[in-house]
């Protein structure tokens, strides 16, 4: 499977910080998309979810405090972090953020490499080093998945399907779900094409004893 970077969602609706942003990304290797609003950040949540986001306080529409409490209560996007980094830098302000939640909290202006390096602390920090199931196990640093220790050769829409799978073993994902996180901006995808797809997985995994179940009309197990 070709490497995955870490994708970041970054909210702020000034223009100047969006590309700095796009600078900063661009030197680390990650993936990211800039977005302006509260209302943008929870259209692309729908999507894809991230491995962080990093949100502005002073927003247009809901604050940045508004959105962070949506996130932090939802049970779909609880345990994204988030890196507030704001000109709100009063201690009240910064107390207030880490309370509902946030993860981290910087200082406008900041420091690119330190700021890469906060991202990169807390996506480690939210990620286990692996998640081993029977003999397959997917290494999160190496963004490589291993059977019976040896590296598993997939495509990169098996990978991104098996580590759905795999986040979810031994639970019910429905097809909707699969689709929407491993097709994310395909209007209409054939079943045959999701079918061809796990079926060339559960070769894959066959010598491990693990089985791509099909629950017919519903969605699929890993067990």
């Amino acid at each position: 499977m070709a490497e995955q970077s870490n994708l970041v969602y970054c909210v702020d609706d000034d223009i100047a910080i969006r590309e700095l942003y796009g600078c900063a990304f661009a030197l680390g290797g990650f993936d990211y998309r800039a977005l302006a609003s509260g209302k943008d950040l929870f259209a692309e949540l729908g999507k894809q979810k991230p491995d962080l986001i990093v949100l502005d306080l002073m927003l247009p529409g809901e604050d940045g405090f508004d959105i962070l409490k949506s996130l932090k209560s939802d049970a779909r996007y609880v345990d994204i972090p988030v890196i507030i980094v704001s000109a709100k830098s009063g201690e009240s302000d910064k107390v207030k953020g880490l309370d509902m939640g946030a993860n981290d909290y910087m200082d406008k202006p900041f420091k690119v490499m330190e700021f890469l390096a906060r991202v990169k602390a807390n996506i480690r920090k939210a990620q286990p080093a692996n998640i081993p199931f029977k003999g397959l196990k997917y290494d999160i640093n190496k963004k490589s998945f291993y059977l019976n220790g040896e590296l598993l050769k997939l495509t990169n829409k098996e990978g991104q399907l098996l580590k759905l799978l795999l986040e979810n073993k031994e639970k019910l994902v429905e097809k909707e779900a699969l689709i929407a996180a491993v097709w994310p901006d395909a209007v209409d995808i054939e079943t045959r094409t999701v079918d061809v797809h796990l079926s060339m997985l559960r070769r894959k995994l066959a010598p491990a004893g693990i089985n791509l179940k099909t629950v017919r009309g519903v969605g699929y197990i890993l067990e």
